[in-house]
């Protein structure tokens, strides 16, 4: 509602449902640190992005730049009381849980040619990041 996007999480899973049964592969873009965001509403993030269950699903940050106006001033809402650490320390929570889940990596083993074709590079980048590197 904050980002004022006119859709609703209900819309977006019958939209999901609906993708999968019309044979649709579903990626999924998620942006983490809106005005108002929690390290609860995260919470709340992550179980959804499982819960839909796209084939990819990414993880974006808000971040302002130094010098910029911040989101509160911008939006005219409340701004995250997260830091900038604490977005990073989430969005690597966020693709932890997502990527590293049963039922993921049981369908990479499944459609191995279909999870990893042309994806070889930006995923072991990903993997660096995700693991051990400052995001």
């Amino acid at each position: 509602n904050r980002a004022k996007k006119g859709v609703t999480v209900e819309r977006m899973i019958r939209f999901a449902r609906e993708a999968r049964e019309a044979g649709l592969s579903l990626h999924a873009d998620f942006l983490l640190g809106l005005p108002g965001e929690t390290g609860e509403t995260i919470a709340k993030t992550i179980a959804w992005a499982r819960e839909l269950d796209p084939a990819p699903a990414q993880f974006q940050l808000l971040l302002t730049y130094e010098g910029m106006k911040e989101p509160a001033e911008r939006t005219q809402g409340e701004a995250t009381p997260l830091s900038r650490d604490e977005l990073r320390s989430w969005a690597k929570k966020a693709y932890r849980a997502f990527y590293f889940r049963p039922a993921y990596l049981a369908r990479c083993l499944r459609h191995p040619v279909k999870t990893f074709r042309g994806k070889g590079r930006v995923l072991l980048a990903s993997l660096a990041s995700i693991l051990w590197r400052k995001w």
